[in-house]
């Protein structure tokens, strides 16, 4: 098929004026095949030049002291145009809402304890630690703080067995032995010099405050309901001089027991400042619960 594969013999017959037949002549004919041949390579991909922009040859021809000053300067732009007015928008704001927040919260503080000042002073609810054999001998600080809790907790289930300022139904309490009381969260005190009559004498008498906070929780849902917050004041001398060496709860003190419901749309709170009026209704085998 490829290459010489015919011959074509053609015989031409010209008639001339003389009659003669012309001798026949053999042309080769060649048969060429219509298929186009795949050749490797036959297309070569054009080859991209990627010429690079005039900002980068530019500053590839840069010297490096040209390419130092133009990165100081876009730092100091960024720093004058971007960083300055932000810290000044943003700092002076900030730092002004801190202090304000600062100087609330501390004012906060100074009327709640001037309300626990004035609450003590007119209870009538008072909390006897467990004596000691030697009266010198200050009581170990774990036996004080479980002596609180178990009064705090004793006075507390009276006030919601005898459903005192409606307490019981406000937090929906049936049992008193649903409630349990946590362990100590918060311990703050406070100092003050008061003038008092002694013997006959006006006498300058240091005295202080103690304020406890602990949770109290509904057995039930497991979950905290309340803020537990007692606050002592000392009836009789510390075993030490200095007021700052006499935990809370050493010797007899005043007290006053707060209970603060949880949540933002709770606003009232309940005071126990008076005994028990049924002291010996119930009896509870004491001791904080950490649920």
């Amino acid at each position: 098929m490829y290459g010489l594969a015919l011959r074509s013999v053609i015989k031409h017959q010209v008639s001339g004026s003389s009659g003669l037949l012309r001798p026949s002549v053999l042309i080769p004919v060649r048969h060429f095949h219509t298929t186009l041949a795949n050749h490797r390579f036959r297309c070569r991909p054009s080859r991209r030049i990627v010429r690079p922009s005039l900002a980068n040859e530019i500053w590839t021809k840069s010297p490096n002291p040209l390419k130092v000053a133009l990165g100081l300067t876009a730092i100091g732009s960024l720093v004058l145009f971007v960083a300055l007015p932000l810290f000044v928008v943003v700092v002076p704001p900030l730092f002004i809402g801190t202090f304000f927040a600062y100087r609330l919260a501390r004012w906060r503080n100074r009327k709640q304890m001037e309300e626990k000042w004035s609450l003590l002073h007119n209870s009538r609810l008072v909390f006897r630690p467990r004596t000691t054999v030697d009266p010198l001998l200050m009581p170990p600080i774990d036996q004080i703080n479980s002596d609180l809790a178990n009064f705090e907790l004793r006075r507390i289930s009276n006030a919601f067995l005898l459903n005192e300022n409606d307490i019981a139904n406000y937090f929906g309490i049936e049992d008193v032995n649903d409630i349990a009381l946590g362990a100590l969260e918060g311990i703050q005190y406070e100092g003050r010099v008061a003038t008092k009559n002694i013997h006959g004498s006006l006498r300058q008498v240091d005295e202080l405050i103690t304020v406890q906070s602990r949770p109290l929780y509904d057995k039930r849902s497991r979950e905290k309901i309340a803020q537990v917050i007692v606050s002592l004041k000392n009836l009789d001398p510390p075993v030490y001089e200095s007021y700052i060496d006499q935990p809370s709860g050493a010797v007899k003190s005043r007290c006053v027991i707060e209970i603060v419901p949880l949540g933002i749309t709770a606003s009232k709170r309940f005071i126990i400042d008076t005994p028990s009026i049924e002291e010996d209704v119930i009896d509870v085998e004491g001791r904080t619960r950490i649920l």
